[in-house]
């Protein structure tokens, strides 16, 4: 018996398969030598195959099964071809072929005798199956592997995302931050600037109250100046008022002269005194009145200008408590901001402590994570390893069964064949020693083999044992394992949970930002509301501005009315001066006729002396009077002018003295009563010249008085006009400070509103942008939502899929067992029944032959 030996474990092409010819009366036996190491697929592919066939012959029995088409049909198309079921004839080939391997088999011509064949189809490996099995277990592994790494892969894309939607948060979170630091820093140089425009404000203002103090002492000195002014003013009418009566004494006395018609030169002299002296009164009146007139003006002017400057410190100084109170509402803002700034700073420190541990976290979990995957993975290839290991070990103490029994059926049936032989064949009795000798010798090698086969079943057996006490430490490690990734789970979903109070944090955060963001708006607002209303007050000191300029018109209408009253008392004194001018045009006449009369009676007095000088001599007491008379009619010289025909008498008289020497002593008589009339005349001429020389030295004093008063005045309006220039040029500074300061107010409150628009403006664009990532999110969140489904729908059916496949290839496994136990028992029905009790188809040689 030739015994032929494929070594599968050596490379052989798969093409052109192998072909085996033999000699028709030959047997064949085929052994294929299996690779000891199998991968851990082919190992659970082939303990499911193990299960299948145990159930595919429990389910089929001990009959026969004869397969259709169709359960062949169902297999793939990479499967191997199987021939269909059909009888063996006499002169007919039987063939196998699989993947790798061919083998064509010539049935021998046979007499009426059946045989046994040597050859038997459990010898045949089903490598082929094992093959697509372990093809199928491959993928099977792969397709859970890619499972697995896509469930990893998701679920880190999950958390990436999440960690990098926490970044962008908090990098959002970071650039509000830094644009809130931003606005405060603008805010802090703003309150910079409006402290320095305080302190400065301030510091004029204190000017101003010092200003103000020592201008408040001036006018107090101006009021008292005023009311001495007042009281001169009050003077000066009363004397402007004696001056008046003075005048019309005068003229009364000057129409007293005019009706006695004679008046002495001493009366001219004295009346052209009186009328200079009352000229010179009222050119000092005049000059009085015109000074007095001036330092009114003056003073009005200068009450003017200090009313003026006491509205403007007033609106100053309202401008100014207005400003700190902002100030104070700003330095109050600004400490509540630098609050929330460095409540928000802690809080964005702490979140970013919070991503910087659960990125810490997330890279330790996913550097555990892949050292458990690589210790699952290296466990299950060894428990795949080790199932293989005991599935090929069960499938080789199967295959050594079967090879018993396969052997002890051999024995038997050569030791049948023998008796047989030994009964049946006389003339090959040679041949059939030699074949008894030839199976006794098979028969001892085969119990050699049997035995060693035991031995081999006995070590493989503790080996098993071995191999299960490492499965069930693998499963308890595979358990250990299984409850710290559950373990890593639950950190990864408090993580989560982390992540999603983190999340919900900032986003409270950035409502409490849109809030701040509505009351920084709230605010600008309101300073434009302060704005309109510092408008609106400036608008009522317009009002009262325009209110005080009426005032002042008033005044100035106050004033031309007393300039039209002054002007009416210089007409009165003008016309009492024409009238005073018109009487000494009239003096001055009488005094040229009482000297043209004069020079008339001294001609006759020169005639009437020689006459008279001894009538004088008698009148020697009289000349003291007459001296006293004279000096007292040169004194009334002025009312003398009435007594023109007095004196024209007078002189009649002393003319006709000549003539009527014997009426003298009657005329001196007369003279005497006239001398008394004078005299008493002349004292009270002296009386009035008294009381108007008193009146004309106490106007004097008072005249000196005003002077001085005046020059004192003068200069004190000297110095309060340099004082009030001062104050002047002090308010227009402060004025064009107060207009650059309201004009740089403007600008601020403008910038501040430009600044107000575009933080507005880029808030609502920070917000748009916001809602677009937010929606942009929510998109791609429902997105991963669905290529999660359509990821688990496809894994659904590709496991589906293999799950039929799997199925399927069962059934073709089934179907394949059923076919070989049909082929089985087609064999045993073609070549003997199934107790192989026929005679072998090689009886025509004998043992020793074939040997």
């Amino acid at each position: 018996m030739q015994m032929m030996t494929i070594d599968k474990g050596k490379k052989v092409p798969v093409s052109p398969p192998l072909h085996v010819h033999v000699d028709e009366e030959t047997p064949v036996h085929v052994h294929i030598k299996k690779n000891a190491k199998k991968s851990a697929t082919a190992r659970a592919a082939e303990e499911r195959m193990k299960t299948a066939r145990a159930s595919s012959l429990r389910s089929s029995g001990s009959g026969t099964f004869r397969p259709t088409s169709s359960s062949f049909r169902s297999s793939p198309s990479k499967e191997p071809w199987i021939p269909a079921p059909g009888k063996s004839k006499k002169n007919k080939k039987l063939m196998w072929q699989s993947g790798t391997h061919k083998l064509d088999i010539n049935i021998p011509e046979r007499d009426t005798d059946t045989v046994h064949s040597t050859l038997r189809m459990e010898d045949l490996d089903e490598d082929e199956e094992e093959r697509k099995n372990l093809e199928y277990e491959k993928k099977i592994d792969s397709l859970m592997s890619e499972v697995g790494s896509l469930k990893a892969e998701r679920r880190m894309k999950k958390i990436r995302t999440e960690a990098e939607r926490a970044k962008d948060e908090l990098e959002l979170s970071r650039k509000v931050l830094e644009d809130q630091e931003g606005e405060l820093l603008d805010y802090k140089e703003e309150l910079k600037l409006s402290e320095m425009e305080n302190k400065h404000l301030r510091k004029s203002m204190e000017k101003l109250k010092d200003d103000t103090e020592y201008s408040r002492l001036e006018a107090d000195m101006a009021q008292s100046e005023r009311g001495r002014l007042l009281k001169k003013l009050v003077e000066v009418e009363m004397d402007a008022q004696a001056a008046v009566q003075q005048v019309t004494d005068l003229k009364d006395t000057v129409h007293s002269l005019r009706e006695e018609k004679r008046m002495s030169s001493h009366d001219s002299k004295v009346l052209a005194k009186q009328r200079e002296l009352l000229l010179d009164r009222l050119q000092d009146f005049e000059n009085t009145n015109r000074s007095l007139r001036k330092m009114l003006k003056e003073q009005h002017t200068v009450e003017a200008a200090r009313d003026k400057t006491l509205e403007q410190r007033d609106v100053l100084l309202r401008k100014l408590t207005e400003s700190e109170a902002e100030n104070q509402q700003l330095r109050v803002s600004m400490m509540e901001q630098e609050r929330e700034f460095k409540s928000l700073r802690a809080t964005l420190d702490a979140e970013r402590e919070e991503a910087r541990t659960f990125a810490d976290l997330h890279t330790s979990v996913e550097s555990t994570r892949a050292h458990l995957q690589n210790q699952l993975r290296k466990r299950e290839a060894d428990c795949n390893r080790m199932a293989v290991q005991i599935r090929n070990l069960e499938n080789q103490i199967e295959q050594e069964k079967l090879e018993n029994d396969h052997m002890q059926g051999l024995l038997q049936a050569a030791k049948e064949k023998s008796v047989a032989d030994k009964e049946a064949l006389k003339k090959a009795t040679r041949v059939q020693k030699e074949r008894a000798s030839r199976s006794e010798d098979a028969v001892e090698r085969l119990t050699s083999k049997l035995m060693e086969k035991e031995t081999t079943i006995e070590e493989s057996q503790a080996n098993l044992e071995g191999m299960r006490a490492e499965i069930n430490q693998f499963i308890k490690d595979k358990a250990q394992l299984e409850a710290s990734k559950e373990r890593l789970i639950k950190q990864l979903e408090d993580t989560d949970e982390k992540f999603r109070r983190s999340e919900l944090y900032f986003k409270t955060e950035i409502d409490g930002l849109k809030e701040q963001l509505h009351a920084k708006t709230s605010h600008t607002n309101s300073m434009k509301m302060e704005n309109d209303r510092l408008q609106m007050s400036l608008k009522t000191i317009q009002d009262k501005l325009t209110q005080a300029e009426t005032e002042t018109q008033q005044l100035k209408g106050s004033i031309q009315h007393y300039e039209s009253m002054t002007s009416e008392l210089q007409a009165q004194m003008s016309s009492a001066r024409r009238e005073a001018m018109s009487a000494s045009l009239k003096l001055e006449q009488e005094q040229h006729d009482v000297a043209r009369k004069q020079t008339q009676s001294q001609v006759e007095m020169e005639k009437v002396r020689s006459s008279l000088e001894q009538r004088l001599k008698e009148l020697e007491p009289l000349p003291e009077m007459l001296r006293n008379s004279e000096q007292k009619l040169l004194e009334v010289t002025e009312k003398l002018l009435s007594h023109e025909h007095k004196t024209a008498d007078q002189t009649k008289a002393l003319a006709e003295v000549t003539t009527k020497l014997e009426h003298q002593t009657g005329q001196m008589e007369v003279l005497r009563e006239k001398l008394h009339a004078s005299q008493d005349e002349n004292r009270l001429l002296s009386s009035k010249s008294d009381v108007i020389q008193r009146k004309l030295e106490d106007l004097e004093d008072r005249y000196h008085d005003l002077q001085t008063a005046m020059a004192k005045k003068e200069e004190s309006l000297h110095q309060t006009q340099m004082r009030l220039e001062e104050k002047t040029s002090e308010a227009s500074t402060l004025s064009r400070q107060l207009e650059q300061a309201m004009n740089d107010v403007r600008r601020v409150e403008e910038e501040a509103r430009e600044k107000a628009i575009s933080r507005e403006r880029n808030s609502q664009a920070r917000i748009l942008d916001l809602e677009s990532q937010l929606s942009r999110v929510k998109s791609e969140v429902l997105q991963t939502k669905r290529q999660k489904e359509d990821a688990e729908r496809k894994f659904s059916s590709q496991l589906q899929d293999f799950k039929d496949r799997l199925e399927q290839s069962h059934s073709t496994n089934r179907s394949m067992q059923n076919y070989v136990q049909f082929l089985k028992n087609s064999y045993a029905n073609v070549f003997g029944d199934t107790s192989f009790t026929t005679s072998s188809p090689y009886h025509t040689k004998s043992p020793a032959h074939l040997l």
